[in-house]
């Protein structure tokens, strides 16, 4: 949805010896602030909550792709272990999860002159 509204123009995804797979784009990063309903952080939301991406408020996106909102979520349920960082608002953000739960406290690493998300 990124790259479809004009704010993300790279996408890079990495296929590791472990099989594991890594994407980084360099759009606006995933929100960390709260979420209105779930009141979680919003990253930790859109993880593990069916349907609650931006696709779903009408000030997010003009275009959207995808799952209906259930894409990031179902690769958490599946996944053995995923890590989050989200470069937005100039401060890297980072939340670990495994098999759709949060299994780390949403983390401040520090500043960033880059924006983005990595998976």
């Amino acid at each position: 949805d990124e790259a479809l509204n004009g704010y993300c123009d790279r996408i890079h995804i990495t296929v590791g010896a472990d099989n594991s797979i890594t994407v980084t784009d360099n759009g606006r990063g995933i929100p960390i602030d709260k979420h209105r309903q779930s009141r979680k952080n919003t990253l930790e939301t859109i993880m593990t909550s069916l349907h609650s991406g931006g696709k779903f408020s009408t000030k997010s996106y003009q275009v959207s792709g995808g799952l209906h909102g259930v894409g990031i979520s179902v690769v958490n349920a599946l996944s053995e272990f995923m890590q989050v960082t989200s470069r937005r608002d100039g401060v890297i953000w980072q939340q670990n999860f495994a098999r759709g739960k949060k299994k780390s406290k949403l983390e401040e690493l520090g500043p960033t002159s880059e924006r983005g998300t990595t998976v």
